[in-house]
């Protein structure tokens, strides 16, 4: 967070979120949903490169990049999303295929976190909307959206 603040630092947040979850949490259960998403994200994908994951409320989850150029962190989310669609989860008994929808959207101020934020957020509402599994850029967004 300290870094996010470097105003000569590109900030990148991806509003990520576990598609089709409730069907998950219905046949294995919550505990095993939120095994996916720890797991997964945060362990293996994020820790790794040094960026801040967490839950941001159900099945989202965010994840937080500093100094990272745009072009780097749309490979990062296409390289986490690729990732997530490539192999099962298992858990005791049971394994899922699971897939996630990510939004994408960069800033170059602390002041404007929370709009960033909201940007990323409307970018996955995008990718959800267009068929789930896959990143929406919020800057590509909405330039489609002026267009």
């Amino acid at each position: 967070m300290t870094k996010a603040r470097d105003p000569n630092l590109p900030t990148t947040v991806l509003m990520c979120e576990i598609n089709r979850s409730k069907a998950i949490n219905d046949q294995f259960g919550h505990e095993f949903g939120d095994k996916v998403l720890i797991a997964k994200l945060l362990r293996s994908f994020a820790e790794r490169r040094q960026m801040l994951g967490a839950r941001h409320g159900g099945e989202e989850f965010a994840i937080l990049m500093t100094g990272v150029s745009k072009e780097r962190a749309a490979q990062y989310a296409e390289e986490l999303r690729q990732a997530w669609a490539g192999e099962a989860v298992l858990g005791e008994g049971a394994s899922a295929n699971v897939t996630i929808s990510i939004g994408l959207a960069t800033c170059l101020s602390e002041a404007q976190l929370a709009k960033v934020m909201r940007m990323a957020d409307q970018a996955l509402n995008a990718a959800k909307h267009r068929g789930r599994n896959r990143v929406v850029r919020a800057d590509v967004l909405a330039d489609s959206i002026a267009a």
